[in-house]
């Protein structure tokens, strides 16, 4: 694996990858697969880059935090940052290039104006609970991320599938050759998303945070008899008894986000395409989740103990 901290070593060490790969291959067009992260390396993201390593000739990992997708009074200092443990796991995973830039590397002065993220995705959800632009600051970055890297493909793990559609948005207007490819969230054994935020938490609200797949799974049981709107009510209701504070608890479409009107039917063809989203809190931490909503899931008996990952497959 190489270590580049530079733009110009990327270049370098892309240049150098894509020789030594034409030269054994028949093709001459390497496919070069990127997973942006901010660090903070857990199975989540270990799962996705085993993904691009698998399906790309070149793989290039970046670990950036970035600071324009963070709002005042929220955690860019304390995020969690760790470059030797993170580049021991990227080691280990075949992928060929780790891209730590710095914050010159992505912001230089000449490069200064913003991508204004789709109001119809990012105004909502996230968009209408985080301070500032965050969406803003997320298509920006991974902008310039693309036009620095330039991939064939791009990964981004499904537990963040605002943040997807966000960037699918994006770069369909601004790298429409570059394809957008997913991974699905990776779980806990007790069914919480993996996230670099739970290691926040401490043990007691770590039991909490168990809530948040309880609480989704109680909505995917219960809207087909109840509806939808009282499902909702019914998973708010397991966030608050376990001492969560419920940001947002919703049904919209996967793919515009819009919203669904709870009151409607249950049907197979009424949820088709629909996703169930929720942001809540414990203590300070803020964890976030969503799952696919459709007829067949609603409709499947309750997991045992340490399937929620099967059950809540997003």
């Amino acid at each position: 694996m190489i270590t580049c901290r530079s733009n110009s070593e990327l270049r370098t060490a892309l240049e150098a990858l894509s020789s030594a790969g034409s030269m054994k291959e028949s093709s001459t067009k390497t496919k070069v697969g990127f997973i942006p992260t901010m660090g903070s390396l857990h199975e989540g993201h270990l799962s996705l880059i085993s993904q691009a390593v698998a399906d790309s000739s070149i793989t290039v990992a970046s670990i950036f935090v970035n600071p324009t997708q963070f709002g005042p009074g929220e955690d860019f200092d304390a995020y969690p940052r760790n470059q030797r443990r993170d580049l021991r796991l990227l080691q280990g995973t075949g992928v060929d290039i780790a891209f730590l830039p710095s914050v010159q590397d992505i912001y230089p002065a000449a490069c200064s104006t913003p991508i204004l993220a789709a109001p119809s995705l990012s105004s909502c959800l996230c968009g209408d609970t985080r301070p500032g632009s965050h969406f803003d600051g997320v298509a920006t970055v991974v902008d310039r991320l693309f036009r620095i890297v330039a991939p064939s493909t791009a990964w981004f793990g499904e537990k963040d599938w605002q943040q997807l559609q966000v960037i699918r948005e994006m770069a369909s207007t601004l790298h429409p050759a570059l394809e957008i490819k997913s991974g699905l969230t990776v779980r806990e054994p007790d069914g919480l998303a993996m996230s670099s935020r739970n290691a926040y938490l401490t043990p007691t609200q770590r039991f909490q945070a168990r809530a948040v797949p309880v609480a989704m799974q109680a909505v995917r049981q219960l809207t087909p008899t109840l509806g939808i709107s009282a499902a909702l009510e019914a998973g708010r209701s397991v966030l608050l008894d376990a001492g969560l504070a419920c940001e947002y608890l919703e049904v919209r479409s996967a793919e515009t986000l819009t919203s669904y009107p709870h009151g409607a039917s249950a049907t197979p063809q009424s949820l088709d395409g629909l996703r169930l989203f929720v942001a809540a809190r414990v203590g300070d931490v803020r964890l976030i989740d969503n799952a696919a909503l459709t007829y067949a899931h609603l409709t499947e008996t309750a997991p045992a103990a340490g399937s929620s990952q099967s059950a809540l497959a997003a």
